[in-house]
């Protein structure tokens, strides 16, 4: 990665405040992702090829970062992060193995066809509805069985092809460039890509013009209030690798990502972009429920998600539904 690519932290993209301070080292960050590809690696068969990897230790945020945390809202950052122009190149040119490309379809669609049921009874069971980073598919193939009409935007030429190469309505690019007429979907749905929009207030906007009156938007990301409870733990030695297998295990080892929303800044956002948060929970990433084709041969994976789901599930009942500290979060929105 090219520093040229990269820009520091200057300013929060939720709140604008320049004041960040620093959560995991360059240093700590990078022994992390050794540890959580180390752990993948031991749990897979030799023969495993590196393609199957991909979403386990392949990642595009792969560079030397540190994690900062917005000292007046309180977002998890990379830093440094994608500069916006080189965000869009880069997740434009991921490329991914046709080996991978078919089971990880359907594997994905198995996964949000268990999904489907509780989906349209909140939405509806006849409507038109778009996923924004729509990927390789799946979730657009089951809300199709489900008898939903449904649209894609993914800037990935690669999975976008393939998508496509399936009978699906995908559109390759932004979404501000496929340019959907006004109030044109009951729904929108962004799952686990938000936190790597390079301009999250734009998309929204864009979102929310493109929904119609008090449609749905769900937004699936990774909880930054999760990263912040984990890893001060982690700087303990002799709690380090329990907590370092624990963030891998659920997605978050080494945070591959560019920001860390947590209920309160999501919320603060999108507000402020016209949308009133309905429901805010854990959830489980769906790479982490199985979705991930090499995911599959790893039990241990499955057993440490569901016993950190179980404590952070349990501690948002006992709250009365206040606090959501899982590793993955979702949030219910409304157009106002």
């Amino acid at each position: 990665m090219e520093r040229a690519q990269l820009q520091p932290f200057e300013a929060c993209p939720v709140c604008g405040s320049q004041s960040a301070a620093v959560l995991v080292s360059e240093q700590d960050l990078t022994a992390e992702s050794r540890y959580r590809d180390q752990v993948f690696k031991n749990s897979l068969p030799p023969s495993t090829p590196d393609y199957m990897l991909t979403d386990l230790t392949v990642f595009t945020n792969a560079y030397p970062a540190r994690l900062v945390v917005c000292q007046k809202c309180g977002l998890v950052a990379r830093d440094p992060r994608f500069a916006p122009q080189a965000s869009i190149a880069t997740y434009a040119q991921d490329d991914y193995a046709s080996e991978w490309l078919a089971p990880s379809f359907e594997e994905y669609r198995a996964a949000f066809r268990t999904r489907m049921p509780e989906l349209t009874a909140r939405v509806g069971r006849s409507a038109t509805v778009l996923e924004v980073g729509s990927y390789v598919g799946g979730f657009l193939a089951a809300a199709g069985e489900f008898g939903w009409r449904a649209k894609g935007v993914d800037v990935g030429r690669r999975v976008s092809n393939f998508a496509r190469g399936k009978g699906l309505d995908v559109f390759m690019g932004q979404l501000a460039d496929a340019h959907f007429q006004d109030e044109s979907f009951d729904a929108v749905f962004v799952w686990a890509c938000f936190d790597q929009l390079p301009d999250p207030r734009a998309e929204l906007k864009e979102i929310r013009r493109v929904l119609k009156s008090r449609g749905w938007l769900f937004i699936q990301v990774p909880n930054g209030d999760c990263v912040k409870m984990l890893e001060p733990l982690a700087r303990w030695p002799m709690l380090r690798e329990q907590v370092w297998r624990i963030l891998a295990y659920t997605g978050l080892g080494g945070f591959p990502y560019q920001f860390g929303y947590t209920p309160r800044t999501l919320s603060r956002l999108a507000r402020a972009c016209g949308f009133e948060p309905i429901v805010i929970r854990n959830r489980v990433n769906i790479c982490e429920s199985g979705a991930a084709p090499a995911a599959r041969a790893i039990p241990e994976q499955m057993r440490v998600v569901n016993r950190v789901q179980f404590v952070c599930d349990l501690i948002y009942h006992v709250s009365l539904r206040t606090l959501v500290k899982g590793p993955w979060m979702e949030v219910v929105c409304r157009k106002q």
